[in-house]
């Protein structure tokens, strides 16, 4: 047995969007939505894909004249997020910043 498969050390594939304290329902909530897009999520993802195999940073994501009326961290934010989720992959570091690039499905 292998210590990443104790349940102490066991690491979620998408991080929670509840806190440890929160009660049962908050819970529940969390996992219907964990995997679900909003529209800002999918404009990300849509720029992220017209970077293609180049990827962009959080940066040059918000940079992006679709992404004009939002704030900084509004965008980087949504970008960790798709990585989090698995939409988005780490694909190295450019200007201190990591690149994101689509995330391939089988």
């Amino acid at each position: 047995m292998m210590v990443a498969d104790l349940p102490l050390f066991a690491q979620p594939a998408v991080p929670p969007l509840h806190r440890r304290r929160d009660p049962e329902t908050s819970r529940r909530a969390a996992a219907r939505v964990v995997h679900r897009l909003s529209p800002l999520h999918q404009l990300v993802l849509t720029a992220v894909a017209a970077a293609g195999a180049r990827g962009a940073t959080g940066r040059e994501l918000e940079q992006l004249p679709c992404f004009a009326q939002c704030a900084p961290s509004t965008v980087r934010k949504r970008a960790s997020e798709c990585l989090h989720m698995g939409r988005l992959v780490d694909a190295g570091r450019r200007d201190g910043m990591t690149i994101y690039r689509l995330a391939v499905f089988p």
